[in-house]
Parts: structure tokens; C-alpha cells; sequence
């Protein structure tokens, strides 16, 4: 990706506007959650998957699996079934989360 630069100003209550080329290049939408961290005297901010998105992503991946063939059958099976693990695990996480929430 090219490099954006951009001078914004931040409101009364401490918020910037993050420009629309950057958020749609990113894959950014109203209301995803962003990670802001501190590096010396720098501010990172940095898009952080949804719960749905990660089972999107393993879900593509698995329809892909299916059908790459140049993959030794064994293997193929082992990482199907460690995908199907890490979605358990992602449904099991977002569901925790949704109770600790409400």
C-alpha cells in the first residue's frame, strides 16, 4: 500500500477523523474495533479482527482446503481438523465475551 498522509485535528472530546481512502483501503467499517498503542512518542492505530471475521477467514480457508489438490491427503485432513478446533475455540471465545458483556 502507498503511503497516506494526512493532517487531521482532534475535537473537544479527544477524536480524530480517520480519512474514508485510508478506512476503505483497510477494511475499516462504522463501529470495528481498532487497536491504539504508544511507541515512544508515536500513536499506532491498527484495525483488529471481529469474531466474525475470524470465522470468515477460517471458513474461506477451509473451502479452500477442499479444493487444493496438490496437498498430500493426510495433511489435508490434519489441518482440517485443527481449523475446525481454532473455530470452536474462536465460537467458545466470542460467546464468553458476549456474556461477560452484557
Amino acid at each position: 500500500m502507498a503511503e497516506f498522509t494526512q493532517i487531521r485535528r482532534i475535537d473537544d472530546l479527544g477524536r480524530i477523523c480517520i480519512p474514508r481512502e485510508i478506512r476503505k483501503n483497510l477494511g475499516i467499517n462504522e463501529g470495528d474495533p481498532l487497536k491504539i498503542t504508544l511507541i515512544n512518542n508515536s500513536i499506532i492505530i491498527r484495525p483488529t479482527p471481529s469474531d466474525a471475521s475470524v470465522q470468515a477467514a477460517l471458513d474461506r480457508f477451509l473451502l479452500n482446503l477442499k479444493y487444493d489438490f496438490d496437498i498430500d491427503p493426510d495433511l489435508r485432513e490434519e489441518l482440517r481438523r485443527k481449523t475446525l478446533e481454532m473455530k470452536d475455540l474462536a465460537q467458545n471465545a466470542q460467546e464468553k465475551h458476549k456474556k461477560e458483556n452484557v
